[in-house]
């Protein structure tokens, strides 16, 4: 009888909440700074009196880079593609996450709240 091993390919499990989660550099302050400065109000939503809130979710994985990002909640194609680009642009590399001593992949979640005075307010949805 052969026994043949079957490869079994494991992906790796996203928490949400874990001891330590994971940190950007100069804190949470310095990426909602960063976030902002790149976030535009797309003049086609705007024209269009498109506003309200979006959610876009991103996994920190073990070596402190960002993946998987992808609306959580979305609005309206014109504001869901400007959020996504702005934190796929985002290039520095964050502490990962801590569970039971481990890096793990931990997943955060943004709120864009683009607002009627084009004004955008970016936050970490808790």
């Amino acid at each position: 009888s052969s026994q043949e091993k079957k490869e079994r390919v494991i992906f790796p499990e996203v928490f949400s909440k874990v001891d330590t989660m994971p940190e950007y550099p100069g804190g949470e302050k310095v990426f909602l700074k960063d976030v902002t400065k790149k976030v535009e109000y797309p003049g086609e939503a705007w024209e269009k009196g498109i506003n309200g809130k979006i959610y876009v979710a991103f996994v920190v994985d073990t070596e402190g880079k960002i993946g998987n990002t992808s609306i959580a909640r979305g609005l309206d194609p014109l504001l869901d593609i400007e959020a996504l680009q702005v934190i796929n642009e985002l290039d520095k590399t964050w502490k990962p996450g801590i569970k039971d001593g481990k890096a793990v992949h931990v997943s955060i979640t943004v709120l864009f709240d683009f607002k009627k005075d084009k004004t955008i307010d970016v936050s970490l949805a808790r």
